[in-house]
């Protein structure tokens, strides 16, 4: 690789980090807003079994997006 592109590589990756890091903060934000101002408009019983959903469905669906990858 010739010196004179080495420098160029470093501020393309920045911007390309800088470039998630915006994208994951819009929808990040986006998801919020849509939880506290639609989160209410759901009519979900507060049950054991709803409050059991939610804690362990995101764990189980990584577990098995993990699994996958992995055969």
């Amino acid at each position: 690789m010739p010196p004179d592109q080495a420098p160029n590589q470093a501020p393309n990756q920045a911007r390309t980090t800088l470039s998630f890091l915006a994208k994951l903060l819009v929808i990040s934000g986006a998801i919020s807003y849509g939880l506290k101002f639609g989160g209410p408009l759901l009519s979900i019983p507060a049950t054991t079994g709803v409050a059991l959903g939610i804690v362990l469905l995101p764990p189980l669906g990584m577990a098995l997006v993990l699994l996958r990858r992995g055969f």
